[in-house]
């Protein structure tokens, strides 16, 4: 559990420093990881960059501040913002008021307490997995930069919009990679790259065969000259290990999905012998059409190393 006790020395750090200056190398440092590995589980744990997760929690004791009479320009610089302007968008951003108005009595304020690490345990459930050496591999695919953790709350609306406007993108993937020529079975690749602070990659991806990559934007192969609008990207994966988990084979794999991603951070994680890797993460679905839909099932691949 070195890594848990590593996170809530950060977190006590960061409690210690909120009005003052908090340094992400000496964050690093108290983790006992590596800057990758800290910021991947403290996203995967709390669903917030440690970014935001600063951001919140200087901006709930700003409210305070203000509520008892300081100054807007003297909370501003207390808590680390260069200009009133820039103090008043985040906290409008974040409370739904402006700064000058928090004092008045009928102000709803929003609030992020502080987090501490707290393992439960609850006996017993199994989790079944295998560390894999994975070769490199080449995907295609179309992606999009969001916004705060991977998994995390503000997730959702982000990928909605993804995917809504890039359905023919998608369409086309699939088609080009397509596991049986009846259209029985389909795979779709989730992929997460480009993780930091201020967001990440998200990719969407099929796995067509050399020839087809190549041969994308040959209009003598494809019979169109615009296929460059469909924003197609080679994306390599590199080999390395890791631990591929899967949901149970069922018609709506996507609630298993959720609580599998929140037990592998909550459960199997802390307790493995193994830390976070600088690389892609995957989510492979395995689409089955009816009557064997009831065999699709969602793979899990996280990048790790002892």
């Amino acid at each position: 559990m070195t890594w848990i006790s590593g996170i809530q020395r950060v977190l006590d750090y960061i409690e210690e420093n909120l009005d003052g200056d908090i340094c992400y190398d000496e964050m690093t440092k108290l983790s006992g990881s590596g800057a990758y590995h800290l910021q991947r589980s403290f996203s995967l744990l709390t669903g917030m960059t440690l970014t935001e997760y600063i951001r919140q929690r200087r901006l709930t004791l700003a409210a305070g501040d203000l509520i008892r009479g300081m100054k807007v320009i003297d909370t501003a610089l207390k808590y680390g913002y260069d200009s009133q302007d820039g103090f008043a968008r985040a906290f409008a951003r974040f409370h739904g008021i402006l700064p000058s108005e928090v004092r008045d009595c009928s102000a709803r304020l929003n609030a992020c307490s502080p987090l501490h690490v707290n393992l439960i345990l609850k006996g017993g459930s199994m989790m079944e997995y295998k560390i894999e050496h994975k070769p490199s591999m080449r995907l295609l695919g179309i992606r999009r930069r969001f916004d705060g953790a991977p998994f995390g709350t503000n997730r959702g609306e982000q990928e909605e919009k993804f995917f809504i406007s890039t359905r023919a993108s998608q369409w086309l993937l699939r088609g080009m990679a397509s596991d049986s020529s009846d259209g029985s079975k389909d795979t779709d690749i989730a992929v997460v790259t480009d993780v930091n602070e201020d967001g990440y990659l998200f990719w969407y991806c099929s796995k067509p065969d050399g020839w087809t990559i190549e041969h994308l934007y040959d209009p003598a192969v494809t019979g169109i000259d615009f296929m460059d609008r469909f924003e197609f990207e080679t994306l390599d994966i590199p080999e390395g290990n890791y631990a591929v988990f899967h949901t149970s084979h069922t018609k709506m794999p996507i609630d298993d999905y959720v609580s599998l991603r929140e037990k592998i951070a909550a459960e199997w994680l802390p307790g493995s012998n193994y830390t976070l890797r600088n690389a892609p993460e995957l989510a492979i679905y395995h689409w089955y059409q009816a009557p064997d839909n009831n065999k699709r099932y969602i793979e899990i691949w996280i990048p790790v190393e002892e």
